[in-house]
């Protein structure tokens, strides 16, 4: 653009199915929007633009003015479906007068919102073996990056169910009751299952394990 600062510019209409061409609205302009508005004709501006939001002016200190680049939003120009129509107008008054507005590279581009594909969650692996000592049972959790689950987990003895939270890939839950009465029936080993409904970072896992009772419960 280069121009006569505030008398002569240039500015972007748009006509949307056939109707009337009026300027792009303020808020559809994403980018380097009209900086001014054109003298008006109560100034007297004989401009057939006066008063209009324009591109305006030269470079600082010169007759001359430099490409710059604009981006509008269409979607505040027009609904999905509609047809539009793009004028770029430039007006001038009836005396002086610089380069004018030099216009390139009109290009139509659809952005489309990346989708970002959370990863899948983790695979635990339950050891088979566990341990009961004073009626706490230890059962030992592992994941390949290291994320335990984040709720509760589940065990089932013999009938009887219990949750436990994991920390640093242990379980511990408390079960002495139960213990204490199978351990007076001789049972040194009991069988268990161990059961999580998975969350964001850990799949569901279900696994057996076998309890060693190690010393009176």
């Amino acid at each position: 653009m280069a121009s006569e600062v505030g008398w002569d510019g240039g500015n972007v209409k748009v006509s949307v199915n056939g109707g009337d061409f009026e300027l792009v609205p303020e808020d559809a302009w994403l980018y380097n929007a009209p900086g001014s508005e054109l003298t008006s004709l109560g100034g007297g501006n004989t401009n057939p633009m006066a008063g209009e939001a324009a591109f305006t002016g030269t470079d600082g200190g010169v007759p001359t003015g430099s490409w710059g680049s604009s981006v509008i939003d269409l979607q505040k120009v027009a609904a999905a479906g509609d047809t539009v129509q793009f004028r770029f107008d430039f007006g001038m008054d009836g005396c002086n007068g610089i380069d004018g507005w030099y216009i390139d590279n009109v290009a139509l581009s659809v952005c489309t919102a990346s989708v970002v594909t959370p990863p899948a969650p983790g695979t635990a692996t339950v050891s088979p073996a566990a341990k009961a000592k004073k009626g706490k049972v230890t059962i030992k959790i592992t994941t390949a990056d290291g994320v335990m689950p984040s709720g509760p987990v589940t065990v089932k003895i013999k009938g009887k169910t219990y949750t436990g939270t994991a920390v640093n890939g242990v379980v511990k839950i408390k079960a002495k009751k139960q213990l204490k009465k199978l351990w007076k029936k001789g049972k040194r080993k009991v069988k268990a299952t161990v059961s999580y409904p998975g969350d964001a970072q850990v799949a569901p896992f279900t696994a057996k394990v076998k309890i060693k009772l190690k010393g009176k419960q």
